[in-house]
């Protein structure tokens, strides 16, 4: 069952993530330069890109490390993607200074998504842990029958 929930979740973000980036593309075609409009091959780059997202999207919400070194590494991660699927595949590779413009406008834009995720991470989990009622750790340990304290205070017998 975590694995369906997991895929799910990752379908739904890359579902989320084509829509967004397929939106903008057009958007950017339309209003700025038509010769911007997406193309088939666009638009396949774009639907694997955002699936790699989601998938880089499980990575950065596991517990397992920390949070900067989850960003990081999802930068890492998806800033190769980003470079194999449009820098790659859309010839930037033959000319340097289209290379360092499309890659600097992917740093500048996962830049300030990255502030906005975890800023909003950051206020949803303050605000989550101000609604939780406050519970002692050391109360649970001292009604506990079992407990044996590190230093041999016993509590049956009282301190002298």
């Amino acid at each position: 069952m975590k694995f369906l929930s997991a895929a799910r979740r990752t379908l739904t973000g890359a579902c989320v993530f084509y829509t967004v980036l397929i939106t903008a593309a057009y958007f950017l075609g339309t209003s700025v330069n038509a010769a911007w409009l997406p193309t088939a091959p666009t638009v396949v780059s774009l639907l694997v890109f955002s699936l790699w997202l989601g998938l880089s999207r499980e990575f950065l919400s596991s517990d397992l490390l920390t949070a900067p070194i989850r960003v990081v590494l999802h930068f890492l991660v998806t800033f190769l993607v980003y470079f194999l699927t449009f820098l790659t595949l859309g010839g930037y590779l033959k000319n340097g200074g289209s290379l360092f413009t499309a890659a600097a406008v992917y740093v500048f834009v996962y830049a300030v998504c990255a502030v906005v995720v975890l800023l909003w991470r950051w206020l949803t989990a303050e605000a989550a842990s101000k609604a939780k009622p406050y519970k002692s750790l050391f109360a649970a340990r001292e009604g506990d029958e079992h407990y044996t304290p590190q230093f041999g205070d016993d509590r049956k017998e009282g301190r002298k």
